[in-house]
Protein backbone atom coordinates (compact mmCIF):
# COMPACT_ATOMS: atom_id res chain seq x y z
CA UNK A 1 0.00 0.00 0.00
CA UNK A 2 1.57 3.25 -1.18
CA UNK A 3 1.39 6.47 0.75
CA UNK A 4 -0.42 9.05 -1.38
CA UNK A 5 1.88 11.75 -2.73
CA UNK A 6 5.02 10.18 -1.24
CA UNK A 7 7.63 8.32 -3.22
CA UNK A 8 11.08 6.86 -2.77
CA UNK A 9 12.95 7.30 0.48
CA UNK A 10 10.53 9.99 1.62
CA UNK A 11 8.25 7.10 2.50
CA UNK A 12 10.76 6.11 5.16
CA UNK A 13 10.09 9.29 7.08
CA UNK A 14 7.86 7.88 9.80
CA UNK A 15 4.63 9.56 10.75
CA UNK A 16 4.65 11.14 14.21
CA UNK A 17 2.66 8.16 15.50
CA UNK A 18 5.07 5.63 14.05
CA UNK A 19 8.05 7.49 15.46
CA UNK A 20 6.39 7.79 18.88
CA UNK A 21 5.68 4.03 18.90
CA UNK A 22 9.31 3.22 18.15
CA UNK A 23 10.48 5.64 20.83
CA UNK A 24 8.13 4.04 23.37
CA UNK A 25 9.45 0.57 22.54
CA UNK A 26 13.05 1.73 22.96
CA UNK A 27 12.29 3.48 26.27
CA UNK A 28 10.42 0.40 27.52
CA UNK A 29 13.33 -1.93 26.73
CA UNK A 30 15.82 0.43 28.36
CA UNK A 31 13.51 0.96 31.34
CA UNK A 32 13.19 -2.77 31.93
CA UNK A 33 16.95 -3.18 32.08
CA UNK A 34 17.31 -0.12 34.32
CA UNK A 35 14.63 -1.31 36.75
CA UNK A 36 16.12 -4.79 36.94
CA UNK A 37 19.54 -3.24 37.53
CA UNK A 38 18.09 -1.15 40.35
CA UNK A 39 16.65 -4.29 41.96
CA UNK A 40 20.05 -5.96 41.73
CA UNK A 41 21.75 -2.95 43.35
CA UNK A 42 19.18 -2.86 46.16
CA UNK A 43 19.58 -6.58 46.82
CA UNK A 44 23.37 -6.25 46.74
CA UNK A 45 23.22 -3.52 49.37
CA UNK A 46 21.50 -5.82 51.86
CA UNK A 47 23.54 -8.38 53.76
CA UNK A 48 23.00 -11.94 52.55
CA UNK A 49 20.26 -13.86 54.34
CA UNK A 50 21.43 -16.13 57.16
CA UNK A 51 20.23 -19.27 55.40
CA UNK A 52 21.47 -18.27 51.93
CA UNK A 53 23.52 -20.97 50.28
CA UNK A 54 26.85 -19.69 49.05
CA UNK A 55 27.39 -19.90 45.29
CA UNK A 56 30.48 -21.76 44.19
CA UNK A 57 33.04 -19.35 42.82
CA UNK A 58 33.73 -21.59 39.83
CA UNK A 59 30.06 -21.38 38.84
CA UNK A 60 30.14 -17.59 38.92
CA UNK A 61 33.41 -17.53 36.98
CA UNK A 62 31.93 -19.89 34.37
CA UNK A 63 28.74 -17.83 34.09
CA UNK A 64 30.81 -14.65 33.77
CA UNK A 65 32.93 -16.18 31.00
CA UNK A 66 29.84 -17.39 29.13
CA UNK A 67 28.31 -13.93 29.52
CA UNK A 68 31.44 -12.26 28.12
CA UNK A 69 31.48 -14.56 25.08
CA UNK A 70 27.76 -14.09 24.42
CA UNK A 71 28.04 -10.31 24.82
CA UNK A 72 30.97 -10.13 22.38
CA UNK A 73 29.17 -12.27 19.81
CA UNK A 74 25.88 -10.39 20.09
CA UNK A 75 27.46 -6.92 20.06
CA UNK A 76 29.40 -7.98 16.94
CA UNK A 77 26.50 -9.58 15.09
CA UNK A 78 23.62 -7.24 16.00
CA UNK A 79 24.77 -4.37 13.75
CA UNK A 80 25.39 -6.81 10.89
CA UNK A 81 21.95 -8.34 11.26
CA UNK A 82 20.34 -4.91 11.42
CA UNK A 83 22.27 -3.92 8.28
CA UNK A 84 21.03 -7.02 6.45
CA UNK A 85 17.46 -6.30 7.45
CA UNK A 86 17.75 -2.66 6.38
CA UNK A 87 19.33 -3.71 3.06
CA UNK A 88 16.22 -5.74 2.33
CA UNK A 89 14.25 -2.48 2.46
CA UNK A 90 15.20 -1.71 -1.14
CA UNK A 91 12.17 -3.57 -2.46
CA UNK A 92 9.86 -1.84 0.01
CA UNK A 93 10.92 1.77 -0.56
CA UNK A 94 7.94 3.94 -1.31
CA UNK A 95 5.53 1.69 0.53
CA UNK A 96 4.00 1.84 3.96
CA UNK A 97 5.82 -1.42 4.71
CA UNK A 98 9.18 0.35 4.47
CA UNK A 99 8.79 2.06 7.83
CA UNK A 100 7.52 -1.18 9.37
CA UNK A 101 10.52 -3.12 8.06
CA UNK A 102 12.89 -0.45 9.37
CA UNK A 103 11.14 -0.55 12.74
CA UNK A 104 11.51 -4.34 12.78
CA UNK A 105 15.25 -4.09 12.08
CA UNK A 106 15.72 -1.66 14.95
CA UNK A 107 13.69 -3.77 17.36
CA UNK A 108 15.62 -6.93 16.43
CA UNK A 109 18.89 -5.16 17.23
CA UNK A 110 17.60 -3.84 20.55
CA UNK A 111 16.20 -7.24 21.52
CA UNK A 112 19.49 -8.94 20.73
CA UNK A 113 21.45 -6.43 22.80
CA UNK A 114 19.01 -6.70 25.69
CA UNK A 115 19.74 -10.42 26.11
CA UNK A 116 23.34 -10.11 27.37
CA UNK A 117 22.35 -7.07 29.45
CA UNK A 118 19.77 -9.08 31.38
CA UNK A 119 22.03 -12.15 31.57
CA UNK A 120 24.81 -10.04 33.12
CA UNK A 121 22.40 -8.60 35.68
CA UNK A 122 21.14 -12.10 36.53
CA UNK A 123 24.72 -13.14 37.27
CA UNK A 124 25.09 -10.12 39.54
CA UNK A 125 21.82 -11.06 41.24
CA UNK A 126 22.96 -14.63 41.82
CA UNK A 127 26.27 -13.38 43.20
CA UNK A 128 24.48 -10.86 45.46
CA UNK A 129 22.06 -13.37 46.96
CA UNK A 130 24.89 -15.74 47.86
CA UNK A 131 27.13 -13.00 49.28
CA UNK A 132 29.78 -13.43 46.60
CA UNK A 133 29.24 -9.96 45.20
CA UNK A 134 30.34 -8.36 48.47
CA UNK A 135 33.34 -10.67 48.75
CA UNK A 136 34.35 -10.28 45.09
CA UNK A 137 33.12 -6.98 43.61
CA UNK A 138 34.74 -8.00 40.31
CA UNK A 139 31.47 -9.77 39.47
CA UNK A 140 29.94 -6.30 38.94
CA UNK A 141 31.72 -6.36 35.56
CA UNK A 142 28.82 -8.49 34.38
CA UNK A 143 26.64 -5.38 34.65
CA UNK A 144 28.70 -3.60 31.98
CA UNK A 145 26.59 -5.12 29.22
CA UNK A 146 23.51 -3.54 30.83
CA UNK A 147 25.29 -0.18 31.05
CA UNK A 148 26.34 -0.53 27.40
CA UNK A 149 22.78 -1.42 26.37
CA UNK A 150 21.28 1.62 28.11
CA UNK A 151 24.04 3.81 26.70
CA UNK A 152 23.37 2.50 23.20
CA UNK A 153 19.66 3.09 23.70
CA UNK A 154 20.25 6.71 24.69
CA UNK A 155 22.73 7.40 21.88
CA UNK A 156 20.57 5.75 19.21
CA UNK A 157 17.24 7.15 20.38
CA UNK A 158 15.03 7.18 17.28
CA UNK A 159 14.37 10.44 15.49
CA UNK A 160 12.98 10.91 11.99
CA UNK A 161 16.42 12.03 10.78
CA UNK A 162 18.18 8.98 12.26
CA UNK A 163 15.70 6.62 10.63
CA UNK A 164 16.16 8.31 7.25
CA UNK A 165 19.95 8.17 7.62
CA UNK A 166 19.75 4.50 8.52
CA UNK A 167 17.66 3.78 5.42
CA UNK A 168 20.14 5.72 3.23
CA UNK A 169 23.02 3.38 4.10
Amino acid sequence: MDRPGISGKQALRPSPGELRALQIVQVALMGGVLLFGLVVVLIAMRPPAAGAAPIAQRVLVLLSAVHAVIALIVWSLAPLLQGLLVARLGAQLGTAGGVGALRGALIVRLALLEGPALFGLVICLIAATGGALRATPLYWLNALSAVAFVGYGVLSFPTAERLEALADR
